[in-house]
């Protein structure tokens, strides 16, 4: 989809800017056809500058890593005892991520936008640099997506 828009669609005017020209208001040269810098470094344009080129999208190298689902198990067992009327004790184990799934790209964690090439960046996050990534162990009991944990319990219910 990207190569389709970067062979039909990128570095052509955009409908603004087709809009200018057939209404006679710019020449194609007045707004950035043929200027390089209109679509490689907008940045570095001169002030007043008219850029209405499209510009083309960069695709992704080659070896990238998707977003990972997130992968857990929780298990809670209880039981109750009835000490006397209106008094029970209740024990339980918690086991979150049980099978201890290994998690990446938590929602504050997840690959993000830029096109830096960096690690964690979606241009830049190979399947060894994705580790940067991966959830670790949390504070308190249990942390979405961390590695296993174990939570034991004494409810008193009265």
């Amino acid at each position: 989809m990207l190569t389709n828009y970067n062979n039909a669609i990128a570095l052509q005017l955009t409908p603004a800017g087709q809009a200018l020209l057939h209404n006679g208001l710019f020449s194609p040269a007045q707004l950035g056809v043929g200027n390089s810098l209109c679509y490689n470094n907008p940045n570095s344009l001169p002030v007043n500058s008219l850029c209405a080129v499209a510009p083309p999208v960069p695709l992704a190298p080659p070896g990238q890593v998707n977003l990972s689902w997130l992968r857990a198990l929780d298990l809670r067992v209880a039981w109750s005892y009835t000490l006397r009327e209106g008094i029970t004790i209740q024990p339980s184990a918690g086991f979150y991520n049980l099978f201890n799934f290994a998690n990446f790209d938590l929602p504050g964690t997840a690959l993000n936008g830029l096109l830096t090439g960096a690690a964690g960046q979606i241009n830049g996050t190979t399947a060894a640099g994705h580790n940067v990534d991966r959830v670790g162990v949390g504070t308190g009991v249990y942390s979405l997506g961390a590695p296993r944990q174990l939570e034991f319990g004494l409810r008193l219910i009265f």
